[in-house]
């Protein structure tokens, strides 16, 4: 998904649910929201063995600039989350969560992200 905005929440989707399957990716570049979930605003987000959310160069004028999820984050052995270049007006600049579960093995990158 790419060059995508809302003017809610989510600027490229919003869903309940999402489940990255073991060698699936989820891409997103230059997404913006007014509200939540610069890229994504999902309810729980599980991301399984080789599977990848990567999302780059989104913004938010609320809470999660990359990522607005309100439950859980599932992130599973050798499933990886990568954010770069997020920008949230009011908490958490990459990714605003209920809650995060980290695997051994489960990489959650974050870089150049800013809250204000």
């Amino acid at each position: 998904l790419e060059d995508c905005s809302a003017g809610g929440t989510g600027g490229a989707a919003e869903v309940a649910a999402v489940v990255v399957s073991p060698g699936a990716s989820v891409v997103v570049r230059s997404a913006t929201a007014e509200r939540s979930g610069g890229a994504l605003s999902l309810d729980s987000l599980q991301v399984q063995g080789m599977g990848e959310v990567d999302v780059r160069g989104a913004a938010s004028g609320g809470a999660g600039g990359g990522l607005f999820i309100a439950g859980i984050v599932q992130i599973h052995p050798q499933g990886k989350v990568t954010t770069r270049n997020t920008i949230a007006s009011v908490s958490g600049g990459a990714i605003h969560a209920g809650s995060l579960l980290l695997a051994e093995g489960g990489t959650l990158d974050v870089a150049d992200a800013t809250a204000s």
